[in-house]
């Protein structure tokens, strides 16, 4: 039904280029004076820092992805300022901007920091990196700027005929990052998990259709996630009778596969009508997500990986009569969970961010007024390691900025 199948000769093929993870350099990287504005939420009086303000398209990592170091000193995000979308830093103790990429680097993607270690890992076109990031904070008493350089070692390179897609993503254990590639020659969207220390890459799985969204579990080692859409409808089943949806093959937005080489599986399967879109794991093996049965409704929703039991943990809407402008006011697109248990995050098409209790499901604003219904980047909204601050993308001085808001 998912088209899979091993791909041992093609494993066997990269397993055979992790000789080449030793190559490695190193660069001193500038640092810019600080931009940021610090400002106060008008209806809800949360502290909000907007990272950045230059003018150009500035984007924090996708919502599942991790975009604090280790130690939470600096924030990764992207930014197109210098002609192309590349990699910068935020150092969150005195605002300065850095520039991860040397200005005549090669493109990067595909972007994630480390759990465990002060490192980013990325994508280039011919290989996976990582990317050991350095700093000497600035003191009050020499008032310099601070200092960050970056050593570079390759982990491993890709093959002939194959390219990254998405971003990397760390699994439970910090040992392995997953990734998606695809076949130039072919259909398959293979599903790898790349050893950081030897470079070997093992296949988790290969589909005949292609992949999006994938992420690692929070709590198995080799166990991933990820979605399947299906063309033209998008992550939301058309409505249909159950005799027509019967003749049909069952639709499932997330999809989970391990290193046991079992067929990849669902625990949700769609209903006529049904939206599902944006999982993203949380504790114990849930994931949260959003969908509704309704038109235009959408509601945070927690799914239990183990006994696929549904519960809503934050409410959406839907009333007939009602523009979907407003409509998006209370339903919801992305949703993530904090790394202490205890809210999820979430926003909208209007770019509120949102807080549902993760015990009570009430809902508590954060912050509001981030985007333009119909238009402007999506806020992604994500945590920080900590569980006290979200990340997150503003549209509200009309171009794309990252900001930081603060739980209270």
């Amino acid at each position: 039904m998912v088209g899979w199948k091993i791909g041992i000769v093609f494993v066997s093929m990269i397993i055979a280029v992790s000789a080449f993870t030793n190559s490695s350099i190193s660069w001193q990287c500038p640092v810019q004076s600080a931009e940021w504005e610090k400002t106060v939420d008008p209806e809800t009086g949360a502290n909000v820092i907007f990272i950045t303000t230059h003018p150009a398209d500035d984007n924090n990592l996708y919502f599942h992805d991790r975009s604090w170091l280790e130690d939470e000193s600096m924030v990764i995000f992207t930014s197109n300022r210098n002609g192309k979308t590349e990699p910068f830093g935020f150092i969150e103790k005195t605002g300065e901007i850095v520039r991860l990429n040397p200005p005549d680097f090669p493109s990067t993607a595909g972007f994630t920091a480390g759990k465990r270690n002060s490192c980013l890992y990325l994508t280039k076109a011919d290989g996976v990196y990582e990317w050991q990031i350095g700093r000497k904070p600035v003191t009050e008493a020499v008032r310099q700027e601070s200092r960050v350089r970056i050593n570079e070692r390759m982990i491993s390179r890709f093959p002939e005929n194959v390219y990254p897609c998405g971003s990397l993503n760390e699994n439970a254990d910090a040992t392995r990052l997953s990734l998606i590639l695809r076949r130039r020659d072919s259909d398959l969207s293979d599903i790898v998990l790349i050893d950081k220390q030897t470079g070997a890459f093992e296949n988790v799985a290969s589909v005949n259709w292609p992949v999006t969204h994938l992420q690692c579990s929070w709590t198995q080692p080799d166990l991933v996630m990820f979605a399947r859409e299906y063309p033209p409808h998008g992550d939301r089943v058309p409505i249909m009778s159950d005799e027509e949806y019967a003749k049909q093959e069952p639709h499932a937005r997330f999809w989970f596969a391990d290193l046991s080489h079992r067929e990849p599986w669902t625990i949700h399967y769609q209903q006529p009508g049904e939206l599902v879109t944006h999982e993203c794991w949380w504790l114990r093996n849930q994931i949260t997500f959003c969908g509704g049965f309704l038109p235009e409704e959408s509601h945070v929703k927690v799914i239990d990986m183990q006994t696929g039991v549904t519960r809503i943990a934050g409410a959406g809407c839907w009333l007939p009569n009602i523009s979907s402008a407003d409509l998006a006011k209370r339903n919801w697109w992305h949703a993530a969970g904090s790394p202490k248990g205890d809210w999820i995050a979430a926003d909208n098409w209007h770019g509120d961010i949102v807080l549902f209790n993760a015990r009570t499901t009430e809902m508590r604003l954060l912050t509001s007024g981030h985007r333009t219904y119909g238009k402007g980047a999506h806020p992604h909204v994500g945590w920080a390691p900590a569980g006290d601050r979200v990340v997150f993308t503003s549209n509200k001085r009309g171009h794309a900025d990252v900001c930081i808001a603060y739980l209270q």
